[in-house]
């Protein structure tokens, strides 16, 4: 359009502001700018009711601007097009319209008013359909024919932007020729392609002019086009983008308008407008079938929603203001409505016209229930009542009918009744079974289905018809019926003639009693008594469907009941004589009968309350089977009786087997069998089974003897002893078969008066007489053969005879036949090769191996054969058989070899079964050692013969060594063999007994003087060897001629003090002490308690210029020279003698009873000159440093004490002052008064702490000697020496040199001792990370506590209270001294024990009691916390210190213990009353010990709670003897001077005993005068003191 004459496009835009709006009217009268301000008042209270009509969804404004697109004006011959030009920020809409008017752009600046024509298509609403774009924009832009303008919403207050133009100049981009229409996006608001998403091709389907649409965003390119022809519209939506081929999606649509008169439904919404049309677009595919979208859209020329139906909708709606919904209850719509069923109906013609809309067009109909919109619900019922009264249906004849003229049938009624069939029989056509859409829609229609009574008719007056239908037709109409819902469809058949008979008639089951065929294809010989239904269309029409036999039978059709029918009339037959007179034919007939029935001749019995097995014994007691004897007359007889013949193909056959020896008579019938049957193995099977089952034998008969014995039947017989061996092979594998028959016949009960023995059945004995089956050419007897199975043929090879037959174990052992692979069946191999004889080593290996496999199971079996068999093979020269006590298991030599053959060479692989399971020990056992000094005269060579009892010994010897961490042994059951038998070697090589004058030779040069002495034997064993049997010399009571001899010093006059070696030996006593306890510290333990160091610090050594001994042996003396002797505390050693070092290094030796081979490091301690020499030596020799308090017992001489928890020794006769024959009492100690060292601090368990005496490092008190070193004298009770300090140089470090004497103490109470050089801490102080040990001494005092808990170690009871600054576990005190059990133990004092010294002394007490009180308030000062209340007692309170209520209102009782040094094991004492509370109160009493009171550094707070409780034991140390009533007057031990009473021998005196290990060897002087060397035995021997 062209703007108005005269008035420019700007002028138009300022006329409306100022005429229409009254802006912009500065200049004008109050009088008028007032009206303009109450004009725009109401404007805008208008405009705001406007701005609430806005569509809800903000996009919904594309759909109004395609709506005013599609209204505009197009020349012609152009296609209308409108373009969407999409950017973030702002949206541009571009439509090739001819351009805006003043008139509409006075429309647009108006509301409600609208420039377009009123005519049947419009599509505007209201004049607003412009203002839903302030939904996205507050500032739209419109760009048409030379008007430029917006309208400004920006200010929210000011509504007249929705109407108030404003000029504005033209964007670069707008085109002259176009419409543009810019929209900036209004705050917070960004378009995207969600913007646009209603886009869809759809749109146009109902639009009158637009045909394109585009979209253009960033590159791609969107066009959506709609083309119409032939009545199809097809739309294409092509999607672009630079570079890629474009993708386009097409769809196509039947579209069928029709126009509507709307007269009668005139609204004000649609004035002057008299007609109306509705559009239905239907969705095709490509075929032109139809192609239902369940979402499709009701379009109002734009869409407005989805509501389920599957074709579009367009019609002219009144709709809402916002256009998103349709007014339901304007006439208007509701006629629009209407019209759509109509023009659905009216589509019906188009639909025809299409070969794939015919079939398919009833899919466009909604379902029940897929309409939810209630303004369209009742429009799917309107269309069906159209169609109903149409002709849409194409029906099978080919006709398009009305639904009420057709059938809904299947197609198996359809196949049987064609459309002209059904013409002719009922009169209807079929609906063309091509119809797409559902049966229950075409019912909807009108169609009917196929009805019973239909069906009815056909039988009722169609008979003839039906009878003259071939076998196939019938065949499918009944199967087709039996489809059907049989109780309907009896009930209309039981009164009409509908059941087909085998003679081609139809009977009435009501009036009939016919029966199902006896069987099928076969008949039986007495069918011609029954009526039976049509068994070739019964067969046929089952074929078609398996519910036939349920169809017939629901007509009373009924099958034969085998049951019946054979307990009435088969059976019956067979009774008496009456089968006589039956014909062959008949009575074959019977037996097949029941054959084929048996199952439901069973089941029947079943129903009948019979059960299956009487059922069956019917059968088999009432019939009889033909046999083959049948040359006069046909012979019967019972099943039991009978074998199947070979044309039943038995597995086992009898007549195969015997041939003519077995009976006819014997054998069944070959006539059952059918003539030519299809499969003849198949009827021979089914027959073998049925005849079976029968009872006709399959296994030969055993026959019953009296007494309850059974045999073998003459055909069994005849198998058994068969010379054939297939035969014998083919009986046991029936006999095996069915071997249940035969199981319970192997033996039975004989009673003979009272007695009832199990013998063995002849059936059995027949059995392990016969000869098995091989396949080699001999026969043995079935109980020498093996099985082949793998495993055993595995084992024994292909060459051992097997037996040739399957069988199972059950028959396997009942013939005697090996076929485990077992331990018996190794052993039944072993005893074969036993007697073969052969090299068989492989398979020897074999057996063996699994012998050992099987011994789990069948250890015990095993074990006892090769106990009484020799069954072990020796490989040699002549190769013996042993068992397993005549081997040995690794060779012992020859001489042993000779007696105890070794098997390791011979089965290296083999201990686990020889050692382990057989029982053969590894190490010949010592008693087999021993048993063969009496076979040591077989020996020829004297040098032979002493080393084998040399190597006999030394095993012996080891026997008798104490295993790790047991103190005693066994007495071993050998060493009696050494009692009375001749088992020594003397030096005369003969074997003699164990008398008094047998001696060990542990003095060579002794023994020269004896060896001529016939009545004197020496053991045949070198004096080097001798320590090595030490321990069988003791428990063999073989005395040592050392130790035996007397000598006497004849002459050793003149001599004097060898000072130099005197000195050499006391200052090597540590050096020797350590080599000792480093090489053997068994001899060091000794030579420590039996206190030989001290012996030697009192030793001298004196030289004499000559040295005679006289030595007296059993009676018999020699006189001697010597270069050295042992005599009373002294050594004499000749003068001018050579190595004499060397020979005193010797006498240390023995002076030690240390191993001489340590002779050679004794004296080179001796030789070295200084220190340092010694230490140099000793470090390449490995030998280290003595713990301390050994090193300590050394360097005083004295005798080491057993630690708390060990055992002190020999007891109160043999303590540390003892020595070996005699009692020598201890020097006495040298004291100088005032040498008592000062004390040291007080340590007392109680408020204060005790004083103990200064001591030297071996336990005496110190004190000052003539020479002003510090002397010690010996404790009188055990001694605790002080653990060394760690990391001081003495232990460990090799270099420290020890001197032989204390050094002298550091005066003013210094707390450590010097040992050589070296500081050592004195007993309560710390020594690196270890606590000291505190002295004990013999009266009880200061006991030791071993209960001390670790620092910081929860306690059951107690608590354990960390110090006040820092962490006792840093400064070493973590580790602190447990009983071996690891238990709280707890001491007791002696009576009288508790004054100690300076206990009464005031300055002591008033330290004592400073460290209570502080104690005490270091405890309130900390533990508070810990219960309610806290209240100190009065000092010396008895029982406890501080009275506590605990935090649930119980009294409690805490001890406080004050200590000033650390809490040793010295303990915290008890006061009995404090123990009578501790015992009262339980757990609400309390100890509390603060050690380290007054050092707030290394304080330290520990609560035990109810100490009582957990002390569980109280140990009484020896100074409770003081305490003792009475002493025990025997001594539990030998000790020197008692008396002892020997079994056998008599009664002596001790005059000297060595204890080593576990024995104690006496040497009595008997009170006949004569000695005795035994061991003393306290269960036969008795000691007493006179």
């Amino acid at each position: 359009m062209v703007a108005s004459r005269g008035k420019g496009p700007r002028e138009v835009i300022e006329r409306i502001r100022t005429e229409d709006y009254l802006l912009d009217i500065e200049e004008e009268s109050d009088r008028v700018r007032r009206g303009a301000k109450s004009l725009h008042k109401k404007l805008n209270s208008a405009l705001d009711l406007l701005s609430k009509d806005l569509y809800s969804k903000k996009s919904h404004f594309i759909l109004e601007l395609i709506q005013n697109a599609d209204d505009n004006e197009y020349v012609k011959g152009t296609v209308p097009q409108l373009t969407f030009k999409l950017a973030p920020g702002r949206l541009v809409l571009v439509n090739n319209e001819i351009g805006f008017s003043e008139r509409n752009v006075q429309a647009l600046c108006s509301v409600g008013d609208s420039s377009k024509a009123k005519k049947s298509g419009y599509i505007g609403e209201k004049g607003i359909g412009f203002k839903s774009v302030f939904t996205v924009s507050n500032a739209p832009e419109i760009h048409s024919n030379g008007y430029h303008f917006r309208f400004d919403r920006r200010d929210e207050a000011n509504l007249l932007g929705y109407v108030v133009p404003e000029w504005c100049e033209p964007p670069e981009e707008v085109k002259p020729d176009t419409t543009a229409i810019v929209l900036p996006a209004a705050q917070g608001y960004e378009f995207s392609k969600e913007t646009l998403e209603d886009l869809d091709a759809r749109l146009l389907l109902f639009l009158s002019k637009l045909r394109e649409i585009e979209l253009l965003h960033g590159d791609e390119r969107t066009t959506c086009r709609r083309r119409d022809k032939k009545g199809l519209s097809v739309l294409t939506t092509e999607i672009a983008l630079p570079g890629a081929e474009p993708k386009i999606d097409e769809y196509r649509f039947v579209r069928v308008s029709v126009d509507f008169s709307m007269e009668k439904v005139p609204d004000e919404k649609r004035p002057e407008i008299s007609t109306s049309s509705v559009v239905l677009a239907f969705p095709v595919d490509a075929s032109g079938a139809a192609d239902p979208q369940p979402a499709s859209q009701v379009f109002a020329f734009l869409p407005i929603r989805q509501v389920g139906f599957k074709f579009s909708i367009q019609a002219d709606f009144i709709l809402s203001s916002s256009r998103e919904d349709i007014l339901t209850d304007r006439a208007w719509n509701k006629l629009l409505r209407e019209g759509i069923a109509v023009a659905f109906r009216v589509a019906v013609a188009t639909f025809r016209a299409s070969d794939a809309l015919a079939f398919s067009y009833l899919k466009y109909i909604p379902g029940e229930g897929e309409i939810s919109d209630p303004f369209f619900r009742s429009l799917t019922d309107s269309i069906v009542a159209h169609l109903a009264q149409t002709e849409c249906l194409p029906s099978e004849g080919g006709q398009w009918k009305y639904p009420s003229d057709l059938r809904i049938a299947e197609k198996r009624f359809r196949d049987l009744f064609p459309p002209t069939v059904s013409m002719e029989l009922f009169g209807f056509d079929y609906v063309d079974h091509r119809v797409q859409g559902g049966n229950d829609l075409l019912r909807r229609l009108g169609a009917k289905s196929i009805t019973f009574p239909d069906i009815f008719n056909v039988f009722k007056l169609h008979g003839d018809w039906l009878k003259k239908q071939d076998i196939k037709w019938k065949a499918s109409f009944y199967a087709m019926l039996a489809e059907l819902d049989l109780q309907k469809l009896v009930a209309g058949l039981v009164s009409l003639p509908c059941i087909p008979t085998n003679a081609g008639e139809l009977v009435v089951p009501s009036k009939s009693h016919v029966f199902y065929p006896l069987s099928r294809g076969k008949k039986f010989g007495f069918e011609q008594e029954l009526v039976i239904i049509d068994s070739e269309l019964l067969d046929e029409a089952q074929v078609h469907s398996e519910k036939v036999h349920a169809l017939f039978a629901a007509l009373q059709v009924k099958s034969d009941d085998p049951y019946d029918l054979v307990t009435s009339h088969i059976l019956p037959r067979h009774q008496g004589d009456s089968w006589k007179t039956s014909e062959k034919k008949a009575l074959l007939g019977h037996l097949r009968y029941i054959k084929d029935k048996l199952k439901e001749y069973l089941e029947g019995a079943v129903s009948a309350g019979k059960t299956e097995a009487q059922a069956f014994q019917a059968v088999r007691d009432g019939i009889w089977v033909g046999t083959k004897q049948s040359a006069e007359q046909w012979l019967f007889s019972t099943p039991q009786q009978l074998y199947l013949s070979k044309e039943y193909g038995p597995a086992f056959c009898m007549e195969t087997l015997l041939g003519e020896a077995i009976p006819r008579s014997l054998l069944v019938s070959a006539d059952y069998l059918a003539a030519k049957p299809k499969d003849p193995d198949a009827e021979a099977e089914s027959w073998r089974t049925f005849l079976i089952r029968l009872s006709v034998r399959v296994a030969p008969r055993l026959e019953a003897v009296a007494n309850g014995d059974s045999k073998c039947s003459a055909e069994l017989e005849l198998l058994l002893g068969s010379q054939q061996s297939a035969v014998r092979r083919a009986t046991l594998e029936c006999l095996d078969i069915n071997w249940s028959q035969y199981a319970g016949h192997l033996s039975f009960a004989l009673q003979v008066g009272r007695t009832v023995t199990n013998r063995e059945t002849q059936f059995s004995v027949a059995l392990r007489s016969m000869l098995a089956p091989t396949r080699k050419r001999v026969s043995p007897s079935i109980f020498e053969v093996f099985y082949p199975t793998p495993e055993l043929k595995g084992l024994f090879g292909e060459r051992l005879t097997y037996i040739d037959a399957v069988l199972s174990s059950q028959v396997l052992d009942a013939c005697g036949v090996t076929h485990r692979l077992d331990a018996k069946a190794c052993l039944k191999r072993l005893r074969q090769l036993k007697a073969e004889g052969g090299d068989t080593t492989p398979q020897l290996h074999a057996l063996y191996r699994h012998l050992e496999q099987f011994w789990d199971k069948e250890g015990a079996a095993i074990k006892q054969a090769f106990s009484l068999e020799d069954l072990i093979r020796i490989k040699g020269a002549n190769p013996l058989w042993a068992k397993p006590t005549e081997v040995a298991w690794r060779s012992n030599g020859s001489f042993l070899d000779s007696l105890y053959p070794p098997l390791q060479g011979q089965y290296r692989d083999f201990s686990g079964f020889f050692n382990d399971k057989l029982g053969i020990p590894k190490d010949l056992p010592t008693g087999k050692w021993v048993e063969a000094l009496s076979k040591l005269g077989q020996i020829e060579s004297i040098d032979e013969r002493r080393r084998e009892a040399l190597a006999i010994y030394k095993r012996a010897n080891r026997d008798l060594t104490p295993r790790f961490g047991r103190d005693e042994i066994p007495t071993p059951g050998w060493l009696s063999a050494f009692e009375d038998n001749d088992v020594f070697l003397n030096h005369r090589d003969e074997l003699v007994s164990n008398d008094e004058q047998l001696f060990a030779n542990d003095a060579p040069e002794l023994a020269a003087l004896f060896t001529d002495e016939a009545d004197i034997s020496l053991l045949a064993v070198s004096h080097e060897e001798v320590p090595r049997i030490e321990r069988l010399l003791n428990a063999t009571e073989v005395p040592r001629l050392s130790s035996s001899v007397v000598v006497e010093l004849v002459e050793a006059s003149g001599g004097r003090l060898e000072s130099d070696l005197t000195s050499k030996v006391r200052r090597a006593i540590p050096y020797l002490g350590r080599v000792l306890y480093a090489k053997s510290h068994d001899r060091f333990e000794g030579a420590a308690e039996q206190g030989l160091f001290r012996r030697l610090r009192d030793l001298e050594v004196m030289e004499v210029p000559q040295l005679k001994l006289s030595v007296t042996l059993a009676q018999t003396s020699r006189t001697t020279a010597a270069d050295i002797a042992p005599s009373e505390g002294r050594v004499f050693i000749r003068a001018g003698a050579r190595s004499i070092k060397d020979q005193l290094a010797a006498e240390l030796c023995k002076l030690l009873e240390a191993p001489l081979d340590l002779a050679d490091t004794f004296a080179r301690v001796l030789m070295e000159e200084d220190v340092d020499g010694v230490e140099d030596f000793l470090r390449v020799r490995r030998v280290g440093q003595l713990p301390a308090d050994l090193l300590e017992m050394l360097t005083e001489g004295g005798a080491r004490q057993p630690s708390d928890g060990e055992s002190s020794g020999d007891d109160e006769a043999t303590g540390p002052g003892y020595e070996e024959g005699a009692v020598q009492p201890p020097a006495p100690d040298v004291e100088s008064p005032g040498a008592e060292s000062p004390p040291a601090p007080d340590s007392d368990g109680g408020r204060g702490a005790s004083s103990h005496g200064a001591v030297g490092p071996g336990g005496r008190a110190a004190s000052n000697g003539p020479d002003g070193a510090t002397q010690s004298g010996p404790s009188e009770g055990p001694v605790h020496a002080p653990t060394p300090n760690a990391a001081s140089d003495t232990a460990g470090s090799g270099s420290a040199s020890p001197s032989p004497r204390p050094q002298q103490q550091p005066q003013g109470g210094a707390n450590s001792a010097q040992l050589g050089g070296k500081s050592v801490p004195e007993s309560g102080e710390q020594a690196g990370g270890s606590m000291g040990t505190t002295e004990v001494s013999r009266q009880g005092q200061d006991l030791p506590s071993s209960g001390a808990t670790d620092a910081f170690q929860p306690r059951k009871g107690g608590a354990a209270v960390g110090p006040a600054r820092g962490s006792r576990t840093e400064r070493g005190h973590g580790n602190r001294h447990r009983t071996k059990a690891g238990r709280l133990m707890s001491y007791a004092a002696a009576p009288g024990g508790a004054d100690r010294p300076g206990e009464h002394d005031p300055a002591r007490a008033a330290a004592r009691e400073a460290l209570g009180k502080a104690a005490v308030e270091y405890f309130l000062a900390t533990q508070a916390s810990r219960w309610k209340s806290l209240l100190p007692m009065p000092h010396n309170n008895p029982g406890f210190d501080v009275k506590a209520i605990a935090h649930d209102g119980a009294d409690e009782f805490i001890e406080v213990k004050g200590q000033g040094a650390a809490w040793t094991e010295d303990g915290v004492a008890l006061t009995p009353k404090e123990l009578e509370m501790a015992q009262k109160h339980g757990d609400r009493y309390w100890l509390c010990v603060v050690e380290h009171v007054q050092d707030e550094k290394r304080r330290a707070l520990y609560l035990v709670q109810n100490p009582y409780g957990l002390t569980q034991q109280f140990r009484f140390d020896s100074g409770w003897k003081t305490a003792a009533l009475s002493q025990a007057a025997v001594p539990l031990k030998p000790a020197v001077g008692l008396f002892v009473n020997i079994p056998g021998v008599g009664r002596g005196r001790i005059l000297s005993f060595k204890k080593a290990n576990q024995f104690y060897k006496l040497h009595v002087m008997l009170d006949g005068g004569g000695h005795a060397n035994k061991l003393f035995n306290p269960a036969t021997m008795k000691l007493s003191a006179d």
